[in-house]
């Protein structure tokens, strides 16, 4: 300790009485109470905001339920649709035949010198 004072007493300028330690704190402080005060009301605003999510979390997890549900419905619904149709089978032969395109224009010509039209055939 009495090192410490021999060194004040040859540089005062390093050295700090007790009430300037004191203002040095009291101004830390001031900072410290600053910033904590922007601190809290930025996290106000994150709740609130983190609130608002999930409360839009919520709405939509509800849909999804309700979607899953009625897909659920409109799923048995088809099968019962689909266990009381009939089922067609398609013939293995082919059921159009394939005319050369001056044979289809010819046709057409007699048709329509005939009186009927195309739509009607």
């Amino acid at each position: 300790m009495r090192a410490v004072l021999h060194l004040c007493e040859f540089h005062p300028g390093i050295c700090l009485t007790t009430e300037e330690k004191s203002r040095k704190n009291l101004s830390q402080g001031k900072k410290n109470l600053s910033q904590g005060k922007k601190n809290l009301s930025q996290g106000k605003k994150n709740l609130s905001q983190g609130k608002k999510n999930l409360s839009q979390v919520k709405k939509n997890l509800s849909q999804g339920k309700k979607n899953l549900s009625q897909g659920k419905r409109n799923l048995s619904q088809g099968k019962k649709n689909l266990s009381h149709s009939t089922v067609y089978t398609l013939p293995k032969t082919p059921t159009h035949t394939y005319v050369k395109p001056e044979a289809a224009i010819t046709v057409f010509e007699l048709l329509m010198m005939g009186g009927v039209s195309p739509e009607t055939c």
